[in-house]
């Protein structure tokens, strides 16, 4: 008789129990995959109109890098820190990059310790190029995310 007490008190708390780890997790990652998701929204937004408040939204010690392989596989690389691409912005001179239309697809967001890494496919059909790239956000001083990382690595379609 022991036996099944527990038993249907372990049946009774168990759901209790799960709804309350289910929770806890939500809370644990909810907010933050919540702000992070409304943060690449945006990040989209201000590229494809070649807004340049897209600056704001890099650190200035962001360590961005873009690779682009030709047809013939030869790669071309770029690599700047956040304070130089935010110049690059704010001066309007990667405006036509920024209005050529990037799609994202596959996006992942996954926690790194404090900061959150989004990635996924890239593509443009107006460039022909397609690859993956990946975003790594922290928490400025004022709470908001800013990009501390920017890594694309695209090739032109077709090869």
């Amino acid at each position: 008789m022991g036996k099944r007490v527990m038993f249907l008190a372990a049946a009774a708390l168990l759901p209790l129990l799960l709804a309350g780890a289910a929770a806890a997790g939500e809370e644990a990652a909810g907010p933050d995959v919540g702000d992070a998701k409304a943060f690449f929204a945006r990040f989209a937004r201000l590229e494809k109109t070649g807004d340049p408040a897209l600056a704001e939204l890099y650190d200035d010690s962001a360590a961005i890098s873009y690779q682009v392989k030709d047809e013939r596989g030869r790669a071309q690389s770029i690599a700047l820190t956040g304070r130089q691409y935010k110049e690059v912005l704010r001066a309007g001179k990667d405006k036509p990059r920024r209005m050529s239309l990037n799609i994202y697809s596959e996006l992942e967001y996954k926690a790194e310790g404090g900061r959150l890494r989004i990635s996924g496919l890239r593509s443009n059909s107006r460039e022909g190029t397609e690859g993956t790239f990946s975003l790594l956000l922290v928490r400025g001083a004022d709470g908001a995310w800013r990009i501390a990382e920017e890594k694309v690595r695209v090739e032109k379609a077709g090869r």
